[in-house]
This record gives structure tokens, C-alpha cells and sequence, in this order.
């Protein structure tokens, strides 16, 4: 699964995937990204290496200015 996301300008961002609980699941990225589209692949595993099971999550952008976020099966 890939997430693809926009950023309006440079900027230090985190892209981690959740449960539908909001636990964290995997950090996918971290750190400078510069201005523009950027995508992230998300192998189904968690922090640990571990496969997650089937359902449903979200990916979570983070910059010190803005939050977005998306679901995906």
C-alpha cells in the first residue's frame, strides 16, 4: 500500500500508519521532505517487523503546521 500525500511547502514530516484505534502501527517516514508530491510505501508490518492482520487504517501526515489524514484498507 502506498500513501501519497502533498506537501505545500518544505518542511520536517512524520508519515506513520494507525489502527482504527489511533495506535500507532508503523513509522514509514521521518524527517526534511521537500516541497511537492511525495509517496511512501507501507509493506502491511508493523514497528517490530511483524505482519499486521487484515482490516482497516490510516496513514497520518505530520508537519508543525497541519495534520492529514487518510483511511485505507
Amino acid at each position: 500500500t502506498d500513501t501519497r500525500y502533498f506537501l505545500p511547502h518544505a518542511a520536517d514530516a512524520t508519515v506513520a500508519t494507525h489502527d482504527t484505534r489511533g495506535h500507532l502501527v508503523r513509522t514509514l517516514a521521518t524527517g526534511p521532505h521537500s516541497q511537492g508530491w511525495h509517496t511512501t510505501p507501507w509493506d502491511g508490518h508493523d514497528n517490530r517487523g511483524a505482519p499486521t492482520a487484515s482490516g482497516i487504517y490510516a496513514a497520518r501526515v505530520r508537519t508543525e503546521t497541519r495534520e492529514e489524514n487518510c483511511r485505507f484498507v
